[in-house]
């Protein structure tokens, strides 16, 4: 495990794999160690987040997970997952799966887009369904 801790951009898909597999077959602990582990190396990452919220809603902690979702879409407005795990888990019908790393997310559904302002700065906001 030691190896997917020092992970470098073009390997975080194969860090979020591994904990899938971990939180998928009841491992919620030892994932829970490792995700804390790359969090103190990466503390900037959306990734151990949004990975923690899927622990957390899956342990029916809707509070918690909803923190670390919202967490990690601070962190990375651009994290897909975090933004998809957000937004359908706060839904009053939510589908119940889980995205844990970008090609779980459809490209085509972004609901968000950047818009700049008059200063330059960027916001997130939802994309109009009149576009």
């Amino acid at each position: 495990m030691n190896t997917i801790l020092n992970v470098d951009e073009e390997n975080e898909k194969y860090f979020c794999l591994e904990m899938k597999k971990l939180i998928c077959s009841g491992k919620s602990q030892e994932a829970i160690q490792i995700i804390c582990d790359f969090m103190s190396k990466h503390p900037n990452s959306a990734i151990p987040h949004n990975l923690l919220g899927i622990i957390y809603e899956k342990k029916c902690n809707h509070i918690l997970a909803m923190k670390h979702f919202r967490a990690a879409w601070c962190l990375d407005p651009t994290y897909l997952p975090a933004r998809e795990n957000m937004y359908n888990f706060s839904s009053f019908e939510p589908i119940h799966r889980f995205f844990y790393e970008e090609s779980d997310c459809s490209k085509s559904e972004q609901k968000y887009e950047i818009k700049y302002d008059s200063r330059h700065i960027g916001h997130v906001v939802e994309k109009s369904k009149f576009m």
